[in-house]
């Protein structure tokens, strides 16, 4: 009796621990949203401000995000060749908002990666295939190990209506523990290719803290002070 009783307790402490890291993995999810107001976004990315209309940018570049001090992104895309800046109702006929700047992959397929250099809480964008019809998009988000934190297909509808109606595709956190985000289109067996093109970003984060000073640095610093403290004494 008593040993059934201990493997009850055990089996009972077991579960209950269970039970304590589900509701802490749980609590700390990923998730998706296809509503851009629930990024509750304090900065954004700006494709407009790496060039005009039909700029080719390399397969890899830096990103300033807009509105968060020190936060960065290296956009690059796993596909060989530049990705170009496109503009609605210019260059490209699509179903984004009007005069919206738009990065596209250029004829090749993605992921397209955004990766930050601190981690954020939330990042989206509006997507759309580069031909018109049903496409499927994902976004995957990865931590600073680049463990991959979950990802999320969505179907999304290319058209030329260009009415704001394309696909909005994000992810939040409740941690700010996103460091990098992949997007990608696929249309299975359709013709054409998997090719897209994204908005610019919008980002919920933090800003990046300032470097802390090597202790090195810190005795340099305080002995510096030292001295001027000592200087002026003898001045007086």
């Amino acid at each position: 009796m008593k040993t059934t009783s201990v493997k009850l307790a055990s089996l009972s402490l077991a579960s209950l621990v269970a039970v304590l890291l589900l509701g802490v993995v749980q609590a700390h999810a990923l998730s998706l949203t296809t509503d851009a107001n629930a990024i509750l976004a304090n900065g954004s990315i700006d494709w407009g401000a790496l060039g005009g209309d039909r700029t080719q940018l390399s397969q890899s570049f830096s990103a300033t995000v807009n509105g968060i001090a020190g936060l960065e992104a290296v956009v690059s895309k796993a596909s060989p060749g530049p990705m170009e800046i496109r503009v609605q109702g210019s260059s490209w006929a699509g179903n984004f908002g009007t005069g919206e700047t738009l990065l596209w992959t250029m004829h090749t397929d993605g992921p397209m990666i955004l990766d930050f250099n601190a981690g954020v809480n939330g990042v989206g964008a509006q997507i759309q295939s580069n031909y018109y019809g049903d496409f499927l998009a994902t976004i995957e988000a990865f931590d600073l190990t680049g463990a991959s934190l979950g990802a999320y297909t969505v179907l999304g509808r290319s058209d030329d209506d260009g009415n704001d109606s394309a696909l909005f595709l994000g992810v939040l956190s409740d941690l700010p523990n996103i460091d990098k985000i992949a997007f990608n289109v696929t249309r299975g067996s359709a013709a054409g290719g998997n090719d897209f093109a994204i908005n610019g970003p919008v980002v919920n984060g933090q800003p990046t803290p300032a470097p802390v000073p090597e202790p090195a640095t810190l005795l340099l610093v305080g002995s510096g002070l030292v001295g001027a403290a000592f200087a002026r004494r003898r001045r007086n």
